[in-house]
């Protein structure tokens, strides 16, 4: 039996018809005959939804196929509407399918190398429209988000074959681009699950003053995306400026019950407290950035005048992901004016999506979250969401961060102190310096960082707060004097070993929280 990440089970066969389920002789099933079977392509154009396949089997098949092509194995895989059928049977084809899920936007693309690998998130196929997004998943499970662009050069990829960045190779195939040695395998041909990523605009609302911490769902949004909870994260996505945050689901309900409307109708809606409109992107216009991608899209819903209005002031930045806002534009010209009128105006700027990637399950060790909970007790904390921003050059090697001198007092931490870097799941500790020029609601991250967090650039919105483990280190000495200093006044107070060591165990931890009072107080 042949089992999908998700559950998703397809009977497999040799080509003697029986079964391969692992149950007994009344189970199995003869093959349908060969009319009845269609091989799988390596493009699942001619399988998916072929009326007598099983959807299940002609995906599983597609894939299969091209697994073993790629692993230069020769056995055909058929689809059948009983199930998959392997000739010869090749056990380690079994296991093929376990890392990826089973789902009708897929298709099964080969993989090829790009010949330009800027932007690194770019992708060239035949298989889908240009600017398209797309969610690809490598043979071990590995996601990427992916746009459809125009071929480059020699690029010229086939019908079911798909061209890759550097960047992308190593994300979703766990290694670098090597082909003619016998030692490693290429990954020429390589199978990689394709397919158009889950795209629906929501309205902006604006939540009351008592409700700014956080992003939040209207209620019906909320009771909409409930189900999903369970098996998908969910990320905020501002498709102008390519801005993610991540939105932990617990706690995201607005609770308007029905109080939220559009045209006197409960509504969908996204409520995103002013300070976070401006991390993504929502709250001055003119934008000064725009994705490529959705600037060409944005072109085709306008109207001919608000499309000349746009060419005139957006130039394409040289092997970039960009267009830019012409920076010699005057802001009190009447081009800058108009354009800030139509950007403030058109619902086109003020579209929120949710983007929906499998949920990640990580789960902490009882004794590390119970340490945590104790130094939040001991030390605290304070978090706050920052746009990633560029930092200095000198940085990318030193593994620094770089913060505005008002967010390190903010976030309770001096110059060479360490703070954890969140993004969504994901997350590290870097020495932090500051730096005038980043703005309090932005932080500099070295180009390693940002890899290791599977950002493609910057832009993204990440959760930054103190390293307390870092500050409890720093306090080790005066520590070490505390309870040695409680251990010889209790021993000339007490003469009993034991009951000196009892007493002390106890008082240690007490005076060590006064110790640790100032730091306390920097967070509150």
């Amino acid at each position: 039996m042949l089992r999908f990440a998700d559950g998703v089970m397809v009977p497999v066969m040799p080509a003697d018809g029986k079964m391969e389920t692992g149950a007994d002789a009344s189970q199995e099933t003869e093959a349908s005959n060969g009319a009845e079977a269609v091989k799988g392509s390596g493009s699942s154009s001619e399988t998916l939804f072929h009326e007598d396949v099983l959807p299940e089997a002609a995906l599983a098949a597609d894939w299969l196929q091209a697994w073993c092509d790629w692993k230069k194995k020769p056995v055909k895989v058929t689809a059948t509407r009983q199930g998959v059928i392997l000739d010869p049977m090749d056990r380690e084809c079994l296991t093929a399918l376990e890392n990826i899920p089973y789902d009708t936007r897929y298709r099964v693309c080969r993989l090829g190398r790009a010949v330009r690998h800027k932007p690194q998130d770019r992708v060239v196929t035949p298989d889908f429209p240009p600017f398209s997004r797309l969610q690809a998943v490598g043979p071990q499970g590995a996601q990427a988000t992916l746009w459809t662009n125009p071929a480059a050069g020699s690029e010229k990829p086939e019908t079911g074959e798909i061209l890759l960045t550097n960047r992308l190779i190593r994300t979703l195939y766990g290694r670098e681009w090597i082909e003619g040695t016998e030692e490693t395998p290429g990954l020429e041909g390589a199978p990689l699950l394709v397919g158009a990523d889950f795209e629906e605009n929501y309205d902006l609302g604006l939540p009351k003053a008592d409700q700014i911490s956080r992003v939040y769902f209207s209620s019906l949004l909320y009771q909409d995306l409930e189900p999903e909870a369970a098996d998908s994260d969910f990320w905020l996505y501002n498709p102008l400026t390519d801005t993610r945050m991540y939105l932990p689901f617990e706690g995201s309900d607005y609770q308007d019950h029905g109080r939220v409307v559009k045209n006197g109708k409960s509504a969908r809606k996204v409520m995103v407290p002013r300070y976070y409109r401006i991390l993504m992107g929502w709250a001055s216009y003119p934008v000064a950035r725009i994705r490529k991608e959705s600037y060409v899209r944005l072109l085709e819903e306008m109207t001919p005048e608000q499309r000349d209005l746009m060419t005139q002031t957006y130039h394409p930045v040289e092997s970039e992901m960009f267009y830019d806002l012409d920076a010699a534009l005057d802001p009190e010209s009447r081009l800058y004016q108009d354009l800030a009128v139509l950007q403030t105006q058109s619902p086109l700027f003020h579209r929120a999506e949710i983007l929906r990637r499998p949920r990640r399950m990580i789960r902490r060790p009882l004794p590390a979250k119970l340490w945590n909970r104790l130094l939040e007790h001991m030390i605290g904390t304070a978090e706050f969401d920052l746009k990633v921003t560029w930092t200095q050059d000198t940085d990318d090697r030193n593994s620094i961060a770089r913060l505005n001198p008002d967010m390190m007092t903010l976030l309770g931490v001096g110059e060479n102190d360490k703070i954890i870097i969140r993004y969504g799941r994901d997350s590290l500790s870097l020495r932090v310096l500051n730096c005038e020029t980043v703005d309090s609601g932005q932080i500099g991250l070295p180009a390693p960082a940002r890899l290791k967090l599977g950002m493609n650039s910057v832009n993204d919105v990440v959760t930054v707060g103190r390293n307390m483990n870092h500050i409890l280190s720093k306090y080790s000495q005066v520590q070490a004097m505390t309870i040695l200093g409680t251990l010889l006044a209790v021993s000339e107070v007490l003469p009993d070993v034991w009951t000196s060591l009892a007493v002390s165990a106890l008082a240690a931890p007490v005076l060590v929280y006064f110790v640790l009072r100032e730091e306390r107080e920097k967070v509150r």
